[in-house]
């Protein structure tokens, strides 16, 4: 059997908007996010912030073994996140 990292990213509300306002892309890419990283789960994804679209790319661009990439209380444009480049030509995305 496979075995799958999940990463979990979740908005928990303006305050944490505010203490999260500008996202430093990190100079190398870590290893899990390019190697292991299978599956997505973003809760509250706020397509309006540049900040989430900013780290959405990043992530889509560099994650090569991206399987599956679920958005909760999806806040944004769907037509965005599925225009966006993909490193894995597998990636599925699904919006609850």
């Amino acid at each position: 059997m496979e075995s799958t990292e999940e990463c979990e990213m979740a908005n928990h509300g303006e305050k944490d908007d505010v203490a999260c306002e500008k996202w430093n892309q990190p100079k190398n890419v870590p290893e899990c996010l390019l190697l292991h990283l299978h599956n997505l789960v973003w809760e509250c994804y706020r397509g309006r912030r540049e900040e989430d679209k900013e780290v959405a790319r990043y992530i889509f661009r560099n994650a090569s073994h991206l399987k599956r990439a679920t958005f909760i209380s999806l806040m944004g444009s769907v037509g965005e996140l599925e225009n966006m480049v993909r490193a894995s030509s597998s990636c599925q995305l699904v919006f609850k």
